[in-house]
């Protein structure tokens, strides 16, 4: 992608009010925004690109992500099968 064509890119993807996680066919995460973190609530010194998205995951799981009762391994499990799929969805 064209530098100018990146840094627009990057700059509007800060101003979504969602929040978004770009990571390749491996699942390493390429990109993200601030609001992001506010809502998986991991503290940005626990993530950055080219780390695993499941790292991501497995954080907000440990720490009471993605609801329920089941335990921490059980949501970490149930979130990855869905983000292996490579299906949108959505977190609430």
């Amino acid at each position: 992608m064209p530098t100018k064509s990146r840094n627009t890119f990057e700059v509007a993807l800060e101003y979504v009010s969602q929040g978004v996680v770009i990571y390749d066919e491996d699942l390493v995460v390429i990109g993200f925004n601030r609001r992001a973190l506010e809502i998986l609530e991991i503290p940005p010194d626990q993530v950055c690109v080219g780390k695993p998205f499941s790292d991501w995951v497995r954080y907000a799981a440990e720490h009471g992500g993605y609801g329920g009762d089941r335990s921490s391994t059980e949501r970490f499990e149930q979130r990855m099968e869905i983000i292996e799929r490579f299906e949108s969805y959505q977190v609430h």
